[in-house]
Formats: C-alpha cells, sequence, structure tokens
C-alpha cells in the first residue's frame, strides 16, 4: 500500500509540473503577442575591413521588399526571410538574423571578401573572390588589391555577379578555357597573397592572348610594385618555380631592374631582356 502512495505521490507532482511548464508557455505566448518591435538593427560585422555593402544599402533593401520589422508583433516577424534575402546579395557571404529581450531585431552580416579585381578590354570591371563569386566594382572606397588588365574575355557576360562556379555547372561549361584559366589566375593570386616572399609585390597582372581556337592560350605578365620593368611569366603553369627564379634574381643585383623585360617562362631559366634604346633622329644636313 505505502508503494502505490509513492506512486501516485510521484503521478501527481509530475502532473503539477507539467500544467506549471504549460502555463508558464501560454503565459509567455501572450506576453510575446503583447510585444511589437521597437528597432530594426543591421550590422556588417567586418565594416572596418571592407566596405563592400554598407547597413544602410541592406536595411533599404529590407524595406523594399516589405520586410522591416519595426511596429509588428514580434511572433509575426518573418527572421528567415529576412535572413534569406541578406544572403541573396551578392556581396553578402553570410548572415544572421534574431531579436532579444528588448524588442530589437538585428540583422548581422559578413561581406564577400575580394582577391583581385578584373579591368579588361571589351569594358569588363569585376571584382573576384578566393571561391569563385563574382562582385560588382562600387564606389564604396578603394580596396588594395592586385588589378588584372589586358586581353581576356571572361566565360560570362558584362555586368554579371553571383556564383561562377554554378554559372559554369548550369551552362555545362566546365571545360571552358576561360573559366579553367580565370579559376588558376584566381588561385595564383590567392597564393602570392599568402607568400611571405611575395605577398604585396605584385600591383598589376597583364593577360595577352596568343593563337586561335583550340590553340589559343593565355600568357601573363606581372608589374612588380618596386622597380621599373615586366616579369613576364608566360602561361600560367609551374608558378612557385617561377617566382622563386625571380626572386633570386631580384637578389643577386645582376641587372639595374629599369625598364626592362624578365623572361621566366623558358624552363629553369631568368632571362633579363633591357629595354631598347631610345632611337635618336638624325640631323639635317
Amino acid at each position: 500500500m505505502k508503494r502505490v502512495w509513492n506512486i501516485v505521490g510521484r503521478v501527481a507532482v509530475w502532473v503539477v509540473l507539467v500544467a506549471i511548464l504549460v502555463a508558464a508557455g501560454l503565459l509567455h505566448h501572450k506576453n510575446e503577442q503583447g510585444r511589437k518591435v521597437e528597432q530594426f538593427r543591421v550590422v556588417v560585422t567586418d565594416s572596418t575591413k571592407l566596405s563592400m555593402i554598407t547597413a544602410a544599402e541592406l536595411a533599404e533593401i529590407v524595406a523594399d521588399e516589405g520586410l522591416n520589422p519595426v511596429g509588428r508583433p514580434i511572433d509575426s516577424i518573418g527572421l528567415l526571410a529576412i535572413n534569406n534575402l541578406a544572403e541573396e546579395q551578392s556581396l553578402v557571404a553570410e548572415a544572421r538574423t534574431f531579436v532579444n529581450y528588448d524588442n530589437v531585431v538585428t540583422l548581422e552580416v559578413e561581406q564577400r571578401e575580394p582577391v583581385v579585381r578584373f579591368v579588361l578590354e571589351g569594358g569588363y570591371d569585376f571584382y573576384a573572390t578566393a571561391d569563385l563569386h563574382i562582385l560588382p566594382v562600387r564606389n564604396q572606397g578603394a580596396i588594395d588589391l592586385p588589378i588584372v588588365t589586358g586581353d581576356f574575355a571572361p566565360p560570362f557576360e558584362r555586368g554579371f555577379e553571383g556564383n561562377l562556379r554554378a554559372l559554369i555547372r548550369a551552362t555545362e561549361k566546365n571545360s571552358d578555357k576561360n573559366y579553367i584559366f580565370i579559376r588558376k589566375l584566381t588561385n595564383f593570386v590567392r597564393y602570392t597573397e599568402q607568400s611571405p616572399e611575395i605577398k604585396g609585390k605584385i600591383v598589376q597582372i597583364v593577360l595577352s592572348q596568343r593563337g586561335k581556337g583550340a590553340h589559343r592560350t593565355t600568357t601573363v605578365e606581372l608589374i612588380p610594385r618596386q622597380g621599373n620593368y615586366v616579369v613576364s611569366l608566360g602561361e600560367l603553369d609551374n608558378v612557385k618555380d617561377k617566382l622563386d627564379r625571380w626572386q633570386r634574381f631580384v637578389a643577386a643585383q645582376v641587372a639595374s631592374l629599369d625598364g626592362g623585360t624578365l623572361l621566366l617562362e623558358y624552363d629553369g631559366q631568368a632571362v633579363w631582356r633591357p629595354a631598347p634604346e631610345p632611337k635618336t633622329k638624325k640631323g639635317k644636313k
């Protein structure tokens, strides 16, 4: 009999606890229904390092889509919709949206970080990230990046922005030579920026295309940040060896590095080609 009463007592305790939890839940829900959003705050977490998109622009995008939560009941806010909208922006890498007990909805975003800028013939002007997102160039402040110029046709139309890998997969152009090259070039820039010996030493990369059709290749020249000369890599292969030869040649101080070209496209060689002497006009007799 005593055991039966113990069981009954335990059941009664659990019933009371469940009733308390249900009552608390109902009270919380009622309180939530009465709460309204007093402020919508947008925070760009890496704004001191980058200025690709501003908090004001994101707030305007949210408002234009009719998702500004200010004045709305908290339990009716589409936090996921706001978050998805932010992450749909090509300049946004990641977003997080939440509400706190001060009735403030916060949208935190992290920007995509470009590693190189392309300014090419044909009116192309865009950034590329390490994971091949193509980003527009905007007047939000200068970004100190290597600039790629010259004769090269990207595998997309002018004005494209978004995930290049996804575009190439969708169009079944994974074997496109120019796509393969832009992928290699972006990896090359990333490698140079991670190398203690090369980081910050390249200010411009100049592209030239040789040949036609299946025999077309793209060659690369580097414009160093210091010195008045050109480093010719040829095709973008064996880059570590070529960059090592460049550094050894500079350290050896065998040339003045003024106005000439350092040829590295030949295996194991570093050939210095001085600038041609200026032609002098013959005087009239």
